[in-house]
């Protein structure tokens, strides 16, 4: 006969002694006191009054309105907590909303945003500084009902332009129109040199790159230092202009009536040089009325033509 063994099992523990002994653990309240220390803390933190935005500060603007600015600012102060919006100085995405206003205002080349304790946001804006006027001439094709073939309307555009070679500020008015003898004076003294480039079909957006900023310091340091000249301050004359025909051609109007040429890819003080050894020994004071152009373009030599 085969006898048959029964293992014992222990007696199970009912739940409620577990729990009576949860109860009398003293690090379990601990840690239930800490976890409410906690969330009153957070709570406090994200809702309280004291951390709400209530002022926003601005500097350093001054083509760019604060009436333009506070609204825009205004809108991007809230700040996302999981799947809602809050009104908290620590929520404010300050990197954000630095490269949105730097979209929106091409007249700021930097923008910082910074939180100040308790309830502040300051706007710090630095403005691009106008170095030259862009300007481009543009077509445009006027249909009349009465003609059998669209009129060709040419405008030009002008646009402020920084030392980087992007424009910023549209020009509403005609630039300074300088005359063809004698000193400019008030504004017309204190103009910026107009900076026309190739005609081109493409749409230009502000904040865009017309130029690149290695040729327009080439340009400008050829602008400034003819300025300079002893002759063209004694008879008040200046470059007024500087067209871009092609990457080996610029051609500086200058305020008398005539113009030089020279090429930016070759040395340009050497260039600067032969201008002013040009002007002083070559060209009489009776011919400058008659002058048309001097090229400086080729090497050593200096081509004069009257008209």
């Amino acid at each position: 006969m085969v006898s048959k063994h029964y293992k014992l099992h222990k007696r199970l523990k009912p739940k409620r002694s577990r729990l009576k002994k949860i109860l009398k653990n003293r690090f379990f309240w601990v840690g239930i006191l800490a976890f409410l220390f906690i969330s009153a803390f957070f709570y406090a933190f994200l809702f309280s009054p004291l951390f709400e935005v209530r002022h926003v500060e601005f500097a350093g603007n001054q083509k760019i309105p604060t009436e333009e600015l506070e609204p825009f600012v205004a809108q991007r102060i809230p700040g996302k907590l999981l799947f809602f919006q809050v009104n908290h100085l620590f929520f404010v995405d300050s990197q954000k909303m630095q490269e949105d206003m730097l979209g929106a205002f091409p007249a700021a080349e930097k923008v910082f945003v910074k939180k100040r304790l308790f309830d502040t946001v300051v706007v710090e804006v630095q403005e691009r500084m106008e170095v030259a006027l862009w300007c481009r001439k543009k077509s445009y094709e006027v249909e009349f009902s009465d003609a059998p073939k669209g009129n060709t309307t040419v405008t030009e555009q002008r646009f402020a332009l920084d030392a980087s070679g992007i424009i910023f500020d549209p020009k509403e008015t005609d630039p300074p129109r300088l005359g063809e003898a004698g000193p400019p004076s008030g504004k017309e003294a204190e103009s910026h040199v107009a900076l026309f480039t190739p005609e081109t079909k493409e749409e230009t957006q502000l904040g865009q790159q017309v130029i690149h900023e290695e040729l327009l310091e080439s340009l400008l340091y050829f602008q400034r230092e003819v300025d300079a000249f002893a002759l063209f301050k004694t008879l008040g004359l200046r470059v007024s202009s500087l067209s871009v025909i092609s990457p080996d051609q610029v051609n500086a109007k200058i305020q008398g009536g005539w113009q030089v040429y020279f090429n930016p890819r070759q040395s340009i003080d050497w260039q600067i040089t032969k201008l002013r050894l040009v002007l002083d020994r070559e060209i009489p004071a009776e011919k400058r009325t008659n002058l048309e152009y001097v090229d400086l373009r080729f090497g050593d030599q200096a081509y004069i033509k009257y008209r």
